[in-house]
């Protein structure tokens, strides 16, 4: 079923991105997930959707992302048609990048310099943009993994899901939530043991993760030495970092009684809110959303904010109410999780 997607209204937007491959078939092994990752950059570094965290699973991924303000990104690459042309080579191949080059050349000689300008937008239309970061990211990933497998037709069950996040206590949580997907899937008991994750990565020395994490918790540069303490403690629940130290019969007693999870808990939950929410925040973030877009919602909408079900979720809350399972231990394998 189609679910409206939330759109940010301020300059840089945050998003967690989900999508499943076709029919949920474990179709990933581990050149796929290297695949994944390399495009995944590639597309970052070409749009300017920035990552904060990741993880590809054997049949679907999730993304957290930045969307920056377009013009800072495209107006300096449209005032510099060699600055263009170079940054058309973090994507294209060198002949490609020379068939443009020919194409300007030709249409500034002929004096049509309104054709040249436009075939220069059309490559910046697709900059800062989430939905052509991730309907090209897609594609790229069927195109490769058809050509390998000798397979046609589509490689995904649905358009890609999303969840409009805040920038603050609300991004950290969802950046946790992403990296400890091979934990909920039984794959492993310390998320820093599978390597296609933002989480190991960071662990690993990588400093885009690293930025990209320190990102979640507020810092604008890399401060992950400064900062790594604070995410063990949302992936943990104990700053020793020690595999564990959240154990699922503990949660299951307390969903049992109907209790209340506490913060690390809810993490290691199959949590609907994160994935199918909408928009998670503050209370204040969602009202101003509402008071920003009230077409969207009807007249008997009054508010925004829902509270969130099933344990400790300290000032975070869901613009829609999931009145389903929202919060559940999830099923092994690694298909039942979301």
């Amino acid at each position: 079923m189609y679910r409206r997607r939330f759109l940010g209204h301020g300059s840089t937007n945050f998003y967690h991105v989900m999508s499943r491959t076709t029919g949920g078939e474990f179709l990933f092994g581990d050149g796929e997930k290297f695949l994944f990752r390399r495009w995944l950059k590639k597309m970052a570094a070409f749009t300017g959707v920035r990552v904060v965290a990741w993880c590809c699973m054997s049949n679907h991924f999730h993304i957290l992302v930045e969307v920056p303000d377009r013009e800072p990104f495209v107006r300096p690459l449209l005032e510099d048609e060699e600055r263009m042309l170079k940054h058309l080579g973090i994507l294209y191949s060198k002949p490609e990048v020379t068939a443009v080059r020919r194409e300007l050349e030709l249409y500034r000689t002929a004096g049509h310099d309104s054709l040249a300008d436009e075939l220069l937008r059309k490559f910046s239309r697709r900059m800062c943009d989430l939905a052509a970061f991730m309907k090209e990211l897609k594609q790229r990933l069927t195109l490769a993994f058809n050509r390998s497998h000798d397979r046609m037709g589509t490689l995904w069950m649905a358009p890609y899901k999303s969840v409009l996040v805040e920038g603050a206590d609300a991004l950290a949580t969802v950046a946790a939530y992403i990296d400890l997907n091979p934990v909920r899937a039984g794959i492993v008991n310390d998320p820093k043991d599978y390597r296609f994750s933002s989480y190991a990565e960071a662990v690993a020395g990588v400093g885009a993760s690293q930025r990209g994490l320190c990102r979640a918790l507020g810092a604008t540069r890399n401060e992950w030495r400064r900062l790594s303490g604070r995410y063990r403690l949302l992936l943990y629940g104990e700053l020793d970092g020690s595999p564990g130290a959240v154990s699922r019969s503990e949660i299951e007693a307390v969903l049992e009684s109907g209790g209340q999870l506490s913060a690390a808990q809810l993490l290691r939950c199959r949590v609907r809110y994160l994935s199918a929410g909408g928009i998670l925040g503050s209370r204040a973030f969602l009202e101003a959303y509402l008071s920003n877009a009230a077409w969207q919602f009807g007249s008997s909408r009054s508010t925004a904010s829902r509270a969130m079900a099933g344990g400790d979720w300290g000032s975070l809350f869901s613009i829609r109410d999931i009145k389903k399972n929202p919060i559940c231990l999830p099923e092994l394998p690694e298909s039942a999780v979301s």
